[in-house]
């Protein structure tokens, strides 16, 4: 087990976990906004 082993794992989870953090974001942010979309009446009618 090298430092640059090490290194290399931990850089490999950082990146993992940075993709699916916004993956999750992304996730939120869009069951928000459908969620605002059906409780606000359509402005065209």
């Amino acid at each position: 087990m090298t430092k640059h082993f090490l290194f290399h794992k931990y850089y490999r989870q950082r990146k993992e976990f940075k993709i699916s953090w916004q993956k999750d974001q992304a996730e939120k942010k869009k069951k928000k906004e459908t969620k605002g979309h059906r409780e606000s009446p359509p402005k065209t009618s």
